[in-house]
């Protein structure tokens, strides 16, 4: 398994908060005002709409066309084809790097819980032949540091195909796309 821990750190120290935490497992049972999310804590409202903010902002990040387009291929031009993050749906995009070529992706989602995990499968479609497809775990991680992070677990068909991404870029690109988020989110504060 891979952990990739970068800046981030600082934009994710949000979801270790108690409180924060405490509002997602109430908000995951069902939805609450602002009013009631505030009742058991000595805070305003103008407080917990704040802890509020901040988990919906990551998580959105991650399932909003919009915005996942801004950060997912290095922050690089995107084409969406198809995006439609939620359990059962299905994703097709094409990144134009830098060097100017063409590079499209295709997945599933199979799991996504909000401000949780994403699990999805991931397939470079440049390949000569079709089928070698990645399962990509995404796990939201409160570290107890007052920090999150983004634990990303890939799992290859086999170890050449593993081989074959990595020595693509796929491991820095990636790491590229997490700076490029960590971008985004920190120009919305």
């Amino acid at each position: 398994m891979v952990e990739y821990e970068t800046a981030l750190d600082r934009v994710f120290h949000s979801l270790a908060d108690a409180t924060r935490r405490d509002i997602l497992r109430r908000v995951s049972a069902g939805e609450h005002t602002i009013s009631e999310l505030a009742q058991p804590y000595a805070m305003s409202l103008a407080a917990i709409a704040k802890h509020v903010s901040v988990l919906e902002r990551v998580f959105e990040a991650y399932v909003d066309e919009r915005l996942f387009a801004q950060w997912w291929c290095r922050g690089n031009p995107m084409q969406v084809f198809h995006f439609d993050c939620r359990d059962g749906g299905r994703w097709h995009i094409s990144e134009c790097s830098e060097d100017g070529n063409e590079h499209a992706f295709a997945g599933c989602f199979h799991e996504v819980t909000k401000n949780e995990r994403i699990i999805q499968t991931f397939e470079y479609l440049g390949m000569p032949e079709r089928g070698h497809v990645f399962l990509e775990r995404a796990d939201f991680v409160a570290d107890g540091r007052s920090a999150t992070q983004i634990r990303t677990l890939s799992t290859a068909q086999s170890i050449a195909d593993r081989d074959g991404m990595v020595a693509a870029g796929m491991e820095s690109g990636w790491r590229q796309s997490v700076d490029a988020l960590g971008r985004l989110l920190e120009g919305r504060s």
